[in-house]
């Protein structure tokens, strides 16, 4: 018998023991998982941010500070001594990665066994963790941070020019103009996004004219296309010197195939500070006196030669009463806040608009590589008159090598008080 007690002992005390380590098992397994869902194991950065120990919500309240920090953190353009400051949140910048908190906790998440390992791991520095923001650019709202600064020339090229003296071109070189190199631009500010960088000089790049000196190089104008004059006699001092100063406003002008000229586009406001002298005008029919009186000559004259080279008219507007130096219904009226007169080059090949206010006669002829082998007649009649009124109407009959291809074709019906 005295050989059962020891075994009955061994029994009792074994099952104590097991009891005892069963709940030591049971609250390390506890307080470790706890440990692990509410706090960040050693070894966790953010943006070189220490995270060991940190909660979610502190984790959370750590990641929103640095992007608050970053929208306003400020970046300097410097264009030609002037500068442009932004921040990052004006140049649309956002971040990829903020739900790190999400990251780290689901990252700590696994059975016991492998926790302490990652314990374990953690403290002795084999298991590391770190988190970085990304920055991200929004296309819209970085350009519309930049484009009232940067979307305009900084300096405005200028066209190529051309002066036909008789049969000779006489050429003015065109010049570049000057812009901001807004695709160089985007790279440079996202790097120094990337790079925290504070000051970005602002890169500019070079673009050519409308019209190079090459191009004006090719044109060919040793054709007379057509023309028309018509009779300056007569014409007092003032109105004389204004015709003369629209004629040279216009004189020169280059269309190219398809281009639509506009004669207040070309000439300006025909007023006293660009120079043009107070003579006799018409306004809503009755006779006075304006600057610029006279001006509707050069634009009378120039529609009647675009008529003779059977070109597409765009606007056109008669007087309001009947004038002397083109037939009735052929005039074309001009006011600075009023009707423009406009035509569009409806050939394939470029025009030169040459004015000659000489003597007793303003010409104006449309030049260009080819003539268009039409020949235009023009005509026009009184439809009625009243004791306020007249009206008329005018017409063109064209024919191409000696055949007719439009036959007294209405262009245009005006009606005139007297």
């Amino acid at each position: 018998m005295k050989f059962k007690i020891p075994i009955i002992a061994a029994v009792v005390s074994f099952g104590v023991l097991g009891g005892v380590a069963g709940a030591t098992y049971y609250n390390h397994t506890a307080e470790l998982n706890q440990e692990l869902d509410t706090y960040v194991l050693q070894g966790t950065t953010f943006e070189g941010v220490d995270l060991k120990g940190k909660t979610r919500e502190e984790v959370e309240q750590i990641v929103q500070a640095k992007v608050d920090e970053w929208n306003a953190t400020q970046l300097t353009l410097t264009l030609n001594g002037q500068n442009k400051t932004l921040t990052w949140g004006d140049l649309g910048v956002s971040y990829e990665g903020t739900a790190i908190a999400d990251d780290i906790f689901s990252g700590q998440e696994a059975n016991y066994g492998d926790r302490v390992d990652m314990k374990k791991e953690a403290e002795s520095g084999v298991r590391t963790r770190v988190y970085n923001l990304k920055q991200v650019f929004s296309p819209e709202k970085y350009d519309e941070a930049l484009q009232s600064d940067y979307n305009k020339p900084l300096t405005q090229p200028k066209n190529a020019s051309v002066y036909m003296a008789g049969s000779q071109k006489q050429i003015t070189p065109g010049k570049n103009g000057v812009m901001v190199d807004k695709e160089k631009l985007k790279g440079l500010v996202e790097t120094a996004v990337v790079e925290k960088q504070a000051t970005v000089t602002v890169p500019t790049k070079e673009f050519a004219p409308k019209r190079t000196t090459e191009d004006v190089q090719k044109m060919d104008f040793s054709k007379t296309v057509a023309g028309f004059g018509s009779p300056m006699t007569g014409r007092e001092g003032n109105t004389r010197f204004n015709v003369e100063r629209a004629a040279k406003s216009i004189d020169g002008t280059l269309l190219e195939p398809g281009e639509v000229f506009s004669f207040k586009g070309e000439v300006g406001h025909a007023n006293k500070a660009n120079g043009y002298k107070e003579s006799t005008v018409y306004v809503n029919g009755e006779l006075s006196t304006d600057y610029g009186g006279g001006i509707c000559q050069v634009s009378s004259t120039l529609y009647n030669a675009v008529l003779n080279a059977d070109l597409d008219i765009v606007e056109r507007v008669n007087h309001s009463r009947t004038v002397g130096y083109v037939p009735i219904g052929l005039d074309a009226t001009v006011a600075d806040y009023g009707p423009d007169f406009k035509f569009k080059n409806s050939l394939d090949y470029p025009l030169y608009v040459q004015a000659i206010p000489s003597g007793s006669t303003l010409t104006i002829n449309l030049l260009g590589k080819e003539a268009t082998g039409k020949q235009v007649t023009l005509t026009s009649k009184k439809d009625s008159e009243t004791d306020t009124h007249i009206k008329a109407s005018a017409y063109k009959t064209v024919k191409q090598n000696g055949k007719v291809i439009v036959e007294n074709k209405l262009i245009g019906r005006s009606t005139y008080k007297k």
